[in-house]
């Protein structure tokens, strides 16, 4: 009976982040947001994980590149680049708030405070902006 309650805790966690990111998947990429774009539809042409300055392509390597990777993934997928940017970063959202979870019942052994620390994950402004 308890682990059902601390189920519907987490999905209630979940809900909570749905509830504030859902209102923001159309809002205006930031500048580093149409960055990483850009470098997914280069690698998708070919061309590797490069961005245009003028006439040349430099290498882009202000992140590690696995992001990128995975976002030319997904604009495959769904070929909207807002609906593809916006879907990987709350999918890595939950599932990081998934394995804070794991790591808290792990480490406090305790499922009510896993919990509660993966709330304080969802509702930080960084993970929410």
């Amino acid at each position: 009976m308890k682990n059902r309650y601390n189920i519907i805790y987490l999905l209630a966690v979940i809900i909570i982040y749905l509830l504030f990111t859902i209102p923001k998947l159309n809002a205006d990429f930031s500048v580093e947001e149409e960055y990483f774009v850009i470098v997914a539809e280069n690698i998708n042409k070919g061309l590797g994980p490069v961005i245009q300055d003028g006439q040349e392509f430099k290498l882009f390597t202000v992140h590690p590149p696995l992001y990128v990777y995975i976002l030319a993934f997904f604009l495959r997928i769904f070929d909207d680049p807002e609906i593809s940017a916006r879907l990987l970063s709350a999918i890595s959202t939950l599932l990081t708030a998934f394995f804070v979870f794991l790591l808290g019942n792990r480490v406090l052994k305790s499922q009510i405070y896993s919990i509660f620390a993966s709330f304080l994950f969802i509702i930080s402004p960084y993970v929410i902006q």
